[in-house]
């Protein structure tokens, strides 16, 4: 908890048919956009554990509890050479709190012909154009790690260079305490180029244009008492119900987690 998921679709449809001597023509045309916003935190609340290693006896196994660790409050030892700190959660789990605003986007036209070829044959000859956007954060909270390939063939962090969300990203030249592990540090030592840009929008990903779909058909009576009808063609999808995940908006900077051992 929480988990917030508000999701909003419109769409725009429209179709137009004209009979002309022996063709039968339609064409339209569909649009859609779809937003979904998501809050689903991964340690909303926090999480502590207590397996019960500050509560059992040395060299000793099986007597180990939980629920003792917890009523321990960490403290300093009181005997020479002793551990202090003992007692408390060995580990804690917990979340920033970080909305993901999602937006995609459908379009699509079409065009078909039914051709009365002679009183016994029909053909359907038809083509349609699709084109699914890929989904995009629309305050460019996202980010996405390509290991390899396009667009440079070789691996880089690429993150919107602008947009509400907050993007800076973690350095040692920022905060000194990091000590070489911020993420832009750890970038720089495995050889991931970083690519602040909104060369391909803020879903930071590119789509097919070219999605040119052909249909075929035929309707043949063999006699007044049967029929024949057949067709092929060519379809094009996406991903209609990817949900929260994977999903690039959770990637650092945007939505992170800590964990912290005893």
């Amino acid at each position: 908890l929480p988990s917030d998921e508000v999701s909003q679709t419109i769409q725009v449809t429209d179709d137009f048919t004209k009979v002309y001597g022996k063709n039968s023509f339609k064409m339209g045309l569909e649009y859609q956009t779809v937003n979904f916003n998501t809050l689903q935190p991964a340690y909303s609340r926090g999480e502590f554990d207590f397996n019960g290693q500050y509560a059992g006896v040395p060299s000793y196994t099986g007597d180990q509890t939980g629920r003792a660790q917890f009523l321990l409050t960490p403290m300093a030892t009181t005997v020479a050479g002793g551990i202090g700190g003992v007692g408390g959660a060995n580990e804690v789990h917990a979340s920033n709190i970080s909305k993901t605003y999602d937006q995609r986007s459908y379009l699509a036209f079409y065009f078909q012909d039914d051709m009365k070829v002679t009183p016994t044959l029909t053909l359907n000859l038809g083509l349609r154009w699709d084109y699914f956007s890929p989904i995009s954060e629309t305050n460019g909270g996202q980010a996405n790690f390509v290991q390899t390939g396009p667009p440079t063939g070789a691996p880089i962090y690429l993150i919107p260079a602008s947009g509400k969300d907050n993007r800076q990203l973690s350095s040692t030249a920022n905060n000194p305490s990091l000590n070489g592990q911020g993420f832009l540090d750890l970038l720089a030592k495995d050889g991931i180029a970083l690519g602040s840009t909104n060369k391909y929008g803020n879903a930071l990903v590119q789509t097919q244009q070219t999605n040119f779909a052909p249909r075929f058909g035929f309707a043949f009576q063999a006699n007044p008492r049967l029929v024949l009808r057949g067709g092929v063609g060519l379809f094009f999808n996406a991903f209609e119900n990817q949900g929260y995940g994977p999903n690039i908006g959770e990637n650092y900077p945007f939505v992170y987690n800590f964990d912290f051992k005893g």
